[in-house]
């Protein structure tokens, strides 16, 4: 699959990674996270194993010649925290060669060096205390881990400021268009709400269910949405719908005093005081300081 880098990067790995996860690929690097977070990367994966030392001696790091541009470095040091694999020396030759970026399963060092130039390095923390003479590299362009993920030379290393997500080569055009179609629907999500809360707050009850329904439709587990849903629906007193919005609130999240409270007003719009008392009184008890929450929960005992 031919690509633009920076067209990837700009879909993000939070889309990379529910694509991902949606195909049931596993691939999200836990714990590996930027030097800075503007460093982003892009590219299929060069790979380093490390091992501890041996009495010979060895070295970590006389392979950077032989990386192609745009690749990226990915170096398993067994996630070590306590020696580095990675420092100025290579990233100033990292920067001139145009190697993508560095992502490493331990630390690196210098980073005000990568800051300089501008070459984009993933790791576990920064600690200044060398790897010579404690690891060195045994193999390159082998099968390698980042902590729980499996890297195989050629894989598809995507990388920002929420981490580092790998990609099987043989599965990167795949992920890539379900990434494409899952933020082309949270677009349309972000453009429903943008469009329903503005018309919400305008006043225009009424018209602003009509967004904030298509937004809930094409994301139903999110309970904000569903909040400002019910909101609208209850302004605009449409009772009964508000009622089923802000029930579905409560049935994911039991203790969301907001949710409970205007489900036992819509209930209570409703003639149906009974039912209102249970989520009242539930959100007086979860917000004992909210004034509100005791008046309704008293008129709803009252009209029972």
């Amino acid at each position: 699959m031919e690509y633009n880098p920076q067209d990837i990067i700009k879909l993000g790995t939070s889309a990379l990674s529910d694509a991902m996860d949606r195909l049931g690929i596993p691939g999200q690097a836990l714990g590996i996270k930027p030097v800075d977070r503007s460093f982003t990367l892009c590219g299929p994966a060069f790979t380093v194993h490390n091992i501890p030392v041996d009495s010979k001696g060895g070295s970590v790091g006389d392979y950077i010649d032989d990386v192609p541009e745009g690749n990226i470095v990915v170096i398993d040091n067994s996630g070590r925290l306590d020696c580095t694999v990675w420092g100025d020396i290579l990233t100033v030759m990292g920067a001139i060669k145009k190697v993508g970026g560095t992502v490493i399963n331990g630390v690196c060092r210098d980073s005000a060096r990568a800051l300089e130039v501008g070459y984009p390095i993933f790791s576990k923390g920064t600690y200044m205390r060398t790897g010579k003479d404690r690891v060195m590299a045994d193999a390159y362009n082998t099968k390698v881990s980042l902590g729980e993920v499996t890297v195989v030379p050629g894989d598809m290393l995507v990388g920002d400021f929420d981490g580092i997500v790998v990609i099987p080569q043989e599965r990167f055009e795949e992920v890539v268009v379900a990434a494409r179609e899952i933020e082309d629907a949270e677009d349309h999500i972000r453009s429903s709400i943008r469009s329903g809360m503005s018309l919400l707050e305008a006043g225009d009850f009424n018209q602003a269910t009509i967004p904030l329904a298509r937004a809930r439709n094409m994301d139903p587990e999110k309970t904000s949405i569903r909040e400002a849903l019910g909101r609208a629906y209850f302004r605009s007193q449409q009772y009964e719908r508000a009622r089923a919005e802000f029930e579905a609130v409560v049935e994911r999240a039991p203790t969301n005093d907001y949710a409970l409270f205007c489900l036992g007003r819509a209930l209570m719009e409703l003639g149906r005081p009974a039912e209102a008392r249970k989520p009242l009184t539930l959100a007086a008890q979860l917000r004992p300081e909210r004034r509100d929450y005791r008046i309704y929960r008293e008129r709803a005992a009252k009209a029972a």
